[in-house]
């Protein structure tokens, strides 16, 4: 059993091989609703038009929500699976922008697999949660050390606005120190 201490300096040690200033500008940016809605409208449209919206967004976890309506539902009344999977990949995909961005020299990221699982339909507004920040930094400090292609992998899960679980993700993302830095 790990030590709550050890743990807490094992991660800040971690933290600082990385821009702080640059981490907590990314997080700024995510939580400020018209920034985020910004920089969607420029590198994702769709997440723009289907309104994503982070709701929390920290060096270890990330949760992004996305509205239920006409934007996002299927023919049958619930919220299609593509735009639950579209929030889920934003939940686990902004801890390795994020951490991307505050490294040292330059990482590129690549989603490299994507599994999902279905609970039950999804009506109204879900939550996608990401709890993969130390995965992410021990991947991009491997990659950082060696310039070999590092994976790491995100278990994301959605739930309605009753809480209940409705579907369950695994996205695995390639990361590797560019040659160009």
């Amino acid at each position: 059993m790990t030590n709550p201490q050890q743990n807490h300096d094992q991660v800040q040690d971690q933290l600082e091989l990385f821009n702080q200033q640059s981490l907590q500008q990314s997080i700024k940016y995510m939580q400020r609703p018209i920034l985020f809605r910004l920089m969607t409208y420029r590198i994702l449209p769709l997440g723009a038009f289907a309104r994503l919206r982070v709701d929390h967004a920290s060096h270890e976890e990330c949760t992004v929500s996305i509205p239920g309506g006409w934007a996002t539902r299927n023919p049958f009344g619930s919220t299609y699976w593509a735009a639950q999977g579209m929030a889920a990949e934003a939940a686990s995909g902004l801890l390795p922008f994020m951490y991307c961005r505050a490294a040292p020299h330059k990482v590129n990221m690549i989603l490299a697999s994507c599994e999902a699982k279905f609970i039950r339909q999804c009506r109204g507004r879900s939550t996608f949660s990401c709890e993969g920040g130390e995965s992410t930094r021990k991947a991009i400090i491997a990659t950082l050390e060696t310039g070999e292609r590092e994976l790491c992998t995100h278990k994301v899960i959605g739930r309605d606005t009753a809480g209940e679980i409705v579907s369950e993700w695994t996205f695995t993302w390639s990361l590797k120190r560019s040659s160009k830095s």
